[in-house]
């Protein structure tokens, strides 16, 4: 399993660089292990992001990134996708009580458990940019930089072309969650497969549209294949 991870990872050293988003620290180009202690500034980076999106603090968020554009954008986005997530998982659990405690999970907080897994490429920008292997929608993977002294996230994917329908996908996804929630309050719902049905309808087309608009062409690299 290791020996493909590596593999898959590699792969994305080769189109990160590609792409002019692998980041270095001094040297060549090379693969930070998931395990290593070097990796620990540039998860700190990320860690403080991603509680800060956990929390619904914009100011926050932002003051731990430096992205500006369409990657500011995004990053706005993210943060209320994922609150109107955590909104649809209260309503679930408020309504169906024990029945609905599995919805205790919102996009940021598994990526943030599982940031100690993830690897770092390290060694092709300069000794101010690293970039993460990538991860399942809505992080890509993440690129930091060095400003000032303080490593800050740049970017929550490290797909540039993937954020056109990235941006798209935010609004329609958090607005789905949202109608369901008020759906939910409503209690049009009887049970619990109701609402998953409900949500396979409604959030699934956007989530297929997204993954055949940016999934062709890419080596596969989500952490754990």
């Amino acid at each position: 399993m290791k020996t493909k991870i590596q593999a898959l990872v590699m792969m994305a050293v080769a189109a990160c660089m590609s792409c002019g988003l692998t980041a270095p620290a001094v040297g060549a180009p090379h693969l930070i292990e998931a395990t290593s202690k070097e990796g620990e500034p540039y998860r700190d980076a990320v860690r403080v992001l991603l509680r800060a999106i956990i929390k619904g603090d914009e100011k926050a968020a932002e003051a731990a990134f430096v992205g500006v554009g369409d990657d500011l954008k995004l990053l706005r986005l993210t943060l209320a996708t994922n609150t109107a997530r955590q909104r649809y998982n209260d309503a679930v659990r408020k309504r169906f009580k024990d029945a609905g405690m599995e919805y205790k999970w919102d996009y940021a907080t598994p990526q943030l458990r599982g940031i100690d897994a993830t690897t770092i490429i390290a060694g092709s920008e300069g000794p101010d940019e690293a970039s993460f292997s990538p991860d399942l929608f809505p992080f890509c993977g993440f690129v930091v930089n060095r400003r000032h002294g303080k490593w800050l996230v740049r970017s929550i994917t490290v797909f540039p072309k993937d954020v056109p329908h990235m941006l798209a996908a935010h609004p329609k996804l958090a607005a789905a969650l949202d109608a369901l929630t008020v759906r939910i309050n409503h209690g049009e719902f009887k049970s619990l497969a109701d609402v998953e049905k409900a949500e396979e309808v409604s959030v699934g087309p956007i989530m297929a549209k997204y993954e055949a608009a940016t999934d062709k062409g890419r080596p596969t690299t989500r952490r754990g294949e």
